[in-house]
């Protein structure tokens, strides 16, 4: 290759960029700028800092941005190998049986297996559906409320009429059953999960 072709392909900020990436200065500039100045911070590996309303990091030597959002996002993301047998998960039932128990569905069947063997399978099963009968009683009254928060709305249609959308109230008949069935599917999921806890101390 000859030198005039890497010099279009690589710059002279590209080269400094590997030149600091190479000797740990992570935070050193690549680039001279003339009449202008700033307040200049230097960030090392591991630093989290906030920038023009976002948050950032450095990484592996690249500055990166962050959100709270990233831990649920990587705990739902499935791995290329199962956390417990380090294989490859390739299986079509892997990402189902990934988001239930964390582990590949050859994993999950010699687990749930092992439940059955020792008699503990129903137990189990029980409290897994009481649990996710609980996150649906939580997210209805996510909905719930934001329902009765939301403002009047207005919308147009796409043939041009205007609809108005108007939240509830805490005082809405309508609402305060769907608050007290709620209410009661919680307490008795809950007196489950006690008479499951007493039974097997």
């Amino acid at each position: 290759m000859s030198e005039s072709l890497l010099n279009r392909q690589f710059q002279q900020k590209d080269v400094n960029r590997m030149r600091n990436l190479l000797t740990l200065k992570y935070g050193e500039g690549v680039t001279s700028q003339i009449g202008y100045s700033r307040k200049k911070q230097d960030h090392e590996e591991g630093d989290m800092w906030e920038e023009n309303g976002k948050f950032w990091t450095i990484k592996n030597g690249i500055k990166q941005s962050f959100t709270k959002m990233d831990a649920l996002k990587k705990s739902l993301r499935m791995p290329m190998c199962c956390p417990k047998c380090k294989t490859k998960m390739k299986h079509h039932h892997d990402p189902k049986y990934y988001a239930i128990h964390q582990m590949c569905f050859d994993c999950s069947i010699k687990f749930e297996t092992t439940l059955r063997a020792e008699g503990k399978y129903q137990e189990y099963s029980m409290n897994f559906q009481i649990k996710n009968a609980l996150t649906w009683v939580g997210q209805n009254r996510i909905a719930l409320n934001e329902h009765i928060t939301t403002s009047k709305d207005i919308y147009y249609s796409e043939e041009g009429e205007k609809q108005v959308f108007i939240g509830g109230s805490y005082e809405d008949g309508m609402v305060k059953e769907w608050f007290k069935s709620l209410d009661n599917i919680e307490n008795e999921l809950k007196s489950k999960i006690n008479d499951s806890i007493n039974k097997n101390p």
